[in-house]
């Protein structure tokens, strides 16, 4: 089935951003449309988390329950199992490459962003003494003066606060993720190690037993984490929000 569209939750919506962009009153830094472009793509990254997430977690309660006890005969336990273990991995390599080019896109991005409000503070600075020698012959000249430097260090601040912030939460997801991805493996090494051994009667019980053992101690563990991950992911969602809602107000 089609994945949903996240990007439907931003807010702003893009169009409604890219609207008061093109209208906005006074230049703009040229650095925001690169913010909100890379958080549009950070919010379409968390969606196919989330998508990550369920797959994982249907994959794991089917494989709980298509298996049974450890006397049932080993044909259709081994047959389920095999089925299980040849499922795509939604925690591979290719999620971790993902996580790669986020960060990609946001590490050299807080570093632009950074760079860019100290020098628009600097400018500030300036700006602000030249003020007070204008203040002497008018007030108005002053407030004149201050008002562009001002809005452009606001703008710029609220961006590098914000891309620094999702740039920490896509560090912490991306160990999350890889830790997920290794366990996923780790079940799989177990199950081919049952689905693997001979037909020993003898042993065959023993290591279903075994295999039983093993997949009931980390399935419950798997599932906790997988649970923290997608609270982790809700508040990127919000995050992501709450930081296109801060350079907005910073806009209009």
């Amino acid at each position: 089935s089609r994945r949903p569209d996240y990007t439907l939750l931003l807010e702003p919506k893009q169009d409604a951003l890219a609207a008061v962009i093109r209208s906005a009153r006074h230049r703009l830094p040229s650095l925001l449309p690169d913010f909100f472009n890379a958080t549009l793509g950070a919010s379409d990254f968390c969606g196919s988390l989330v998508e990550s997430i369920r797959r994982a977690r249907v994959d794991q309660i089917e494989l709980h329950e298509g298996f049974p006890v450890p006397d049932a005969r080993r044909r259709p336990v081994t047959a389920t199992l095999r089925r299980l273990s040849r499922l795509h991995n939604p925690f591979s390599d290719s999620a971790l490459l993902q996580f790669e080019r986020i960060h990609q896109a946001f590490d050299p991005l807080v570093r632009r962003l950074i760079h860019a409000h100290r020098r628009a503070m600097r400018r500030l600075s300036h700006a602000d003494l030249a003020a007070r020698a204008a203040s002497f012959f008018a007030c108005g000249v002053a407030v004149t003066i201050q008002a562009p430097f001002a809005r452009a260090e606001a703008q710029l601040g609220a961006a590098a606060r914000g891309a620094f912030a999702l740039d920490r939460d896509f560090d912490t997801m991306g160990s999350m993720v890889r830790r997920l991805g290794d366990e996923i493996e780790h079940t799989r090494n177990v199950i081919k190690l049952f689905t693997d051994d001979g037909d020993d009667d003898m042993g065959e019980g023993l290591m279903l037993k075994e295999v039983a053992r093993e997949l009931q101690m980390s399935g419950c563990e798997f599932m906790n984490k997988l649970a923290e991950l997608e609270e982790h992911v809700s508040s990127c969602f919000l995050n992501i929000n709450r930081t296109r809602r801060m350079v907005m107000q910073e806009i209009v």
